[in-house]
C-alpha cells in the first residue's frame, strides 16, 4: 500500500470509537444466557442416565460388519425355530454362542481360525449393541477355547497365512503393456484407462492397499448412508433384504489360478504373438 493511500484514509474519532465499545457490549449484554442447572437438575439428569444407555458413534465399516453378523445371527434362529431374534441376543450365553460358532462353520465358506475369529468379535461387538453391556468375561475366554480347541480341529481351520505371489518389475511391464497396446475391452470413459495405470503404479512402488486407493466399503442395498439421514439399527429396521455372503476372507470365489499357465507362454496364442498378421485386418493404403 502507498504512503499517498494511508494518508488519505481517514481514522476514526474518539467518539467514535466509544460508541463501537459501546454497542459491542450492549450486543453481548443483550443476548440470551443460559441458565446453570441446579442441584435438583443434577439429580434429575443421574436419574435419566443411569437408567439409558448412550449410542456410540460407529465408523460405517463398523456398522457394515455389524449388519453382516445380524443377517447371520438372524438365518441361526431361523434354523433353530426362534422368532424374536433380538430376544434371542439378549438371552444368550455361552452354550448358545458356541452353537452359533459351529453353524457359522458348517454354512460359510471359512478355512482359516482368524475369520472364525473375526466373527467371533463382531458377534461380541453386536451384543454389546443390543444389550447396552459387554459379554461376560469369563463366557467370552470359555467361547474362545471351544473356538481354538474343538472348532479348529472339527473343521480343519488354518492358522498360518496363505502364501501368495508378489508382483515384480516384469510383471508390472507386461500389465502395462496389456492395459495400453493390447487391451480390447472399452471403459465407461477413457480417462478410467489412465486412472487404472496410475493405481497400478502406486500399488507397485508404494505397497499399500487396494483400499487405500480406490474405495472398498461395501454398502448397504449399493447406496451410502447420508448423514442428514439418522442411522438406523438393523434389530430395529422393518426390512433387510441385503444378501448375506458368507465367504472367507482368504479363500474368495474369484480366487486366482497361481500354478495355471501364462497366456503369453501359449505360442498357439495370437493375442500375445507380436509376428502374427491378422488377414480380416484393414490397412490404409496411400496413393502413389
Amino acid at each position: 500500500m502507498s504512503t499517498k493511500g494511508i494518508s488519505n484514509r481517514q481514522l476514526p474519532t474518539p467518539k467514535q470509537n466509544m460508541i463501537s465499545f459501546v454497542t459491542k457490549r450492549t450486543r453481548h449484554a443483550e443476548q440470551p444466557k443460559k441458565p446453570k442447572r441446579t442441584a435438583e437438575d443434577y439429580r434429575v439428569m443421574g436419574r435419566e442416565l443411569s437408567t439409558k444407555s448412550q449410542k456410540p458413534n460407529d465408523a460405517e465399516a463398523t456398522k457394515e460388519n455389524v449388519r453382516g453378523i445380524w443377517r447371520k445371527w438372524s438365518k441361526f434362529c431361523a434354523f433353530q425355530g426362534v422368532d424374536d431374534v433380538r430376544g434371542g441376543i439378549q438371552q444368550c450365553d455361552k452354550a448358545t454362542t458356541m452353537l452359533f460358532l459351529c453353524f457359522i462353520c458348517e454354512n460359510c465358506k471359512v478355512k482359516t481360525f482368524n475369520s472364525v475369529h473375526q466373527y467371533l468379535l463382531q458377534f461380541k461387538q453386536l451384543y454389546n449393541r443390543v444389550n447396552g453391556c459387554h459379554m461376560d468375561t469369563n463366557d467370552a475366554k470359555e467361547v474362545f477355547k471351544y473356538l481354538d480347541t474343538t472348532l479348529a480341529d472339527e473343521f480343519k481351520l488354518r492358522r498360518t497365512m496363505k502364501a501368495k505371489p508378489v508382483l515384480g518389475a516384469d510383471d508390472i511391464l507386461l500389465l502395462l503393456t496389456h492395459l495400453w497396446a493390447r487391451d480390447t475391452s472399452v471403459f465407461p470413459t477413457e480417462d478410467q484407462r489412465l486412472t487404472t495405470a496410475t493405481i497400478m503404479l502406486l500399488s507397485i512402488y508404494t505397497g499399500c492397499r487396494p483400499a487405500e486407493l480406490v474405495d472398498a466399503l461395501k454398502h448397504a442395498g449399493g447406496k451410502t448412508t447420508s448423514r442428514k439421514r439418522p442411522h438406523i439399527e438393523v434389530w430395529d429396521a422393518v426390512n433387510d433384504s441385503d444378501e448375506d455372503e458368507c465367504i472367507d476372507e482368504g479363500e474368495g470365489l474369484d480366487e486366482p489360478n497361481y500354478q495355471g499357465r501364462a497366456p503369453w507362454d501359449n505360442k498357439s496364442d495370437s493375442e500375445y504373438d507380436d509376428d502374427y498378421l491378422d488377414p480380416d485386418t484393414v490397412e490404409r493404403k496411400y496413393k502413389i
